[in-house]
């Protein structure tokens, strides 16, 4: 699965903050769209469509931290119905602007140019990626997401997916008795708890691989610099632990990350 990177408000995505500012109208956010082009990271915050949209994506409702200010906003990618695969580079977030309509609001892409590769139905039938975007917020309770009734899954389709579909609110009951909710920690790689000589990072001490399932995805609040040196790092995950391998540079600076924990 491919690293997104970049996650970032659009500045009109920023102009909608200021003006939803005073807390009187709430933050409604319409839909999520795929993009099958890559753009210039430096580029992003200034887009207002996404390039070469490919497929509206299912919205679940928000699940708000108030201790820490963060919405987790969950985002399902199915390939029912495509027609053809694609080649998957931009995730894009879209809100309703009470000026300009729909809007752009925030965007997030792949780190590498292979990007995320969509199948046709008929290459890999029952296909979905799910997403859960960590989202720093000044009121979580101001904040609604428009989910369509498409967007809640019967049982008999949930019982050929369930396996990818966990931590949706929407889904609980469909999927209560199939899979455990993952666990997210919000922790930091140590520049320091690397291990220089052959440039891994292991969560085995706290997570051993036998006993737990772990995603890593750089915070929401990483600095520009924090960011590059995560991208620089072009970690991938070990198969045979939870362990963090860098094939580039080893990160100089703390990197504040996302653990999805599941235990096995």
């Amino acid at each position: 699965m491919a690293t997104w990177m970049h996650f970032c408000r659009t500045q009109q995505g920023k102009n909608l903050d200021l003006k939803l500012m005073g807390g009187e109208t709430p933050l409604v956010i319409t839909k999520a769209m795929s993009g099958g082009k890559r753009v210039n990271a430096a580029q992003l915050s200034a887009l207002t469509a996404l390039p070469s949209p490919k497929q509206q994506l299912t919205l679940s409702d928000r699940l708000m931290d108030e201790s820490i200010a963060q919405m987790t906003l969950p985002i399902l990618l199915t390939n029912a119905g495509l027609s053809e695969s694609y080649r998957m580079y931009t995730l894009g977030i879209y809100a309703q602007d009470p000026d300009l309509g729909e809007i752009l609001y925030m965007v997030s892409q792949t780190e590498t140019e292979e990007g995320e590769e969509i199948p046709a139905e008929t290459q890999q039938p029952a296909f979905s990626i799910q997403w859960n975007l960590c989202i720093k917020v000044s009121d979580a309770a101001n904040i609604t997401v428009e989910v369509p009734q498409a967007g809640v899954l019967t049982e008999a389709v949930a019982d050929r997916r369930y396996a990818k579909l966990t931590d949706m609110e929407t889904l609980s009951e469909a999927l209560a008795d199939k899979a455990e909710k993952p666990t997210t920690v919000l922790t930091t790689l140590a520049a320091s708890a690397w291990n220089q000589e052959d440039k891994t990072y292991s969560f085995e001490t706290e997570y051993p691989a036998e006993s737990f399932d772990l995603s890593v995805e750089p915070d929401s609040t990483c600095t520009e610099a924090q960011l590059d040196a995560w991208s620089g790092a072009r970690t991938v995950g070990s198969s045979t632990g939870n362990v963090l391998k860098a094939y580039g540079d080893v990160p100089a600076v703390d990197v504040p990350v996302i653990l999805e924990v599941r235990e096995k």
